[in-house]
């Protein structure tokens, strides 16, 4: 044990030395942030808009003063230009220079001299006869389909089908008919039903 307490013994104890001078710092009354607190008060920081303002006291010029200074020596020596006579009148006289037309503008200026071509010519008419012709109403596409298909004969099927319904009515009719002349002849005529029997 006393090999272990000789390697680590002093390092330890220098701990525990440390640790008590900082526990015996600490009770002297004060607490951490009361330290902390008189340590700012003695030594404030400035802030950075402190900083700005210190400088602008002092009359150094910003990053924007320097540039423009700069802008304005450099204006001041640059070489003036003398214009000769010939440049002085053709500034004067911008609107008598000659016009430069390019190759497109020369170009379309030749088309517009051209004779026009029978289709153009054709095209042209077809335009203004359209634009003076009475308006027609479109027709959709299934519009002109039913127009143009032929009228349809029924079909054997639909014919008997026909015939049959006329049977069926022109039965039924007979029926009624024949149900409506036995109930007439089994009831008793009334005065009133001779009256009119005998008008006929």
């Amino acid at each position: 044990m006393g090999f272990f307490s000789s390697l680590f013994g002093t390092r330890s104890e220098d701990a525990y030395a440390t640790s008590t001078r900082n526990t015996i710092a600490a009770h002297d009354g004060h607490t951490g942030v009361s330290r902390y607190l008189e340590s700012q008060t003695t030594a404030p920081s400035l802030s950075k808009v402190d900083k700005y303002l210190k400088n602008q006291e002092l009359n150094q010029p910003s990053g924007v003063t320097k540039y423009l200074a700069r802008q304005a020596i450099a204006e001041r020596n640059k070489p003036v230009v003398v214009l000769t006579g010939v440049a002085k009148y053709l500034n004067n006289n911008k609107d008598s220079a000659p016009v430069v037309r390019s190759g497109v503008e020369r170009y379309l200026a030749r088309q517009d001299n051209t004779p026009m071509s029978g289709v153009a010519k054709y095209m042209l008419k077809k335009a203004v006869a359209d634009r003076h012709a009475p308006l027609k109403q479109k027709t959709t596409g299934v519009e002109n389909y039913l127009q143009s298909r032929p009228e349809t004969t029924a079909s054997s099927v639909s014919r008997y089908l026909a015939r049959q319904a006329l049977a069926t009515v022109s039965q039924t009719r007979a029926e009624t008919a024949a149900v409506v002349h036995a109930v007439v002849e089994s009831v008793a005529l009334t005065g009133v039903e001779k009256y009119l029997q005998g008008q006929r």
